[in-house]
């Protein structure tokens, strides 16, 4: 008889046990980071394509001449699990920035091959180019400078994209935020231009559209940024309320025409009992 009740409370705690347990997992994502300097005269081409999940940076150029040239990079990538019985927490954290600052002079580069080739140069006016996209909050940003023959230019870009998705049995709740900023400081001889699209909330018409050009001798500045943030509150009704006391929360989508529904949990079939 004390063998089996100690079977039965060993048992009983690891029951307990297992119904409190919780699972935490993270670090499913990455963090990059890189630093750069590049100074001389000659060629350059360079591509650079960054991104996560709901967002993305383009960034590339070239051109043949005098190049000082400076980056900073970071990329994070990051996701959170969190698990305890009845009730769970996903959380999608992603950040994109880049800084830069870049002084170009175009010049015909030449390169001796030897004797066995004919020799050449290089006669590539500059050419630079960023985009940002936000696929979660519908925004894309750009700068293009092209047919550039002299460039200054300081340019920070910055997209982020958090989402946060909580569960229990009553319901859930999602939270997204997201964030688009682009900064623009030029000086230069050639051609700039500046696109922006905001979608609507259909995604099939633009709440904001911008298309820039300019071309000549310029120096000029141009700051974008979008932000915004959501909150979404679901709750469950029980699967098969009791109407004999009555269910005036009722859903409005289940009285609607050929419900089921209808004539039955909104207690207008319900006819209290007669008394003798």
């Amino acid at each position: 008889m004390r063998h089996l009740l100690a079977v039965a409370l060993c048992a009983q705690i690891i029951l307990v046990g297992y119904v409190f347990a919780a699972t935490t997992e993270s670090g499913l994502g990455f963090s990059y980071n890189m630093e750069q300097k590049v100074q001389g005269n000659g060629f350059n081409n360079a591509y650079l394509n960054a991104a996560a999940l709901k967002i993305s940076l383009s960034n590339k150029g070239h051109g043949s001449g005098s190049y000082n040239y400076e980056s900073k990079l970071k990329i994070i990538d990051g996701a959170m699990f969190d698990d305890i019985t009845g009730m769970s927490t996903i959380v999608s954290d992603r950040n994109i920035t880049l800084q830069e600052n870049a002084d170009f002079s175009y010049a015909t580069v030449g390169f001796y091959m030897g004797k066995s080739f004919r020799w050449g140069g290089f006669r590539s006016l500059g050419r630079e180019e960023i985009c940002l996209k936000n696929f979660g909050a519908g925004v894309s940003m750009n700068a293009i400078l092209d047919h550039v023959d002299t460039l200054s230019k300081n340019i920070y870009a910055d997209i982020y994209w958090k989402e946060a998705n909580s569960s229990e049995e009553s319901g859930s709740i999602i939270e997204r935020r997201a964030k688009s900023n682009l900064d623009v400081d030029a000086a230069f001889t050639g051609k700039v231009h500046f696109g922006a699209f905001i979608f609507g909330k259909d995604m099939k018409k633009s709440d904001m559209f911008l298309d820039e050009d300019y071309l000549g001798a310029y120096s000029l500045s141009k700051k974008m940024s979008y932000e915004s943030s959501s909150k979404l509150d679901q709750v469950e009704d029980d699967w098969v309320p009791c109407c004999s006391g009555g269910f005036a929360d009722m859903n409005p989508r289940d009285a609607a025409d050929f419900k089921s529904a209808k004539g039955i949990f909104d207690c207008t079939c319900f006819k209290p009992a007669q008394s003798s």
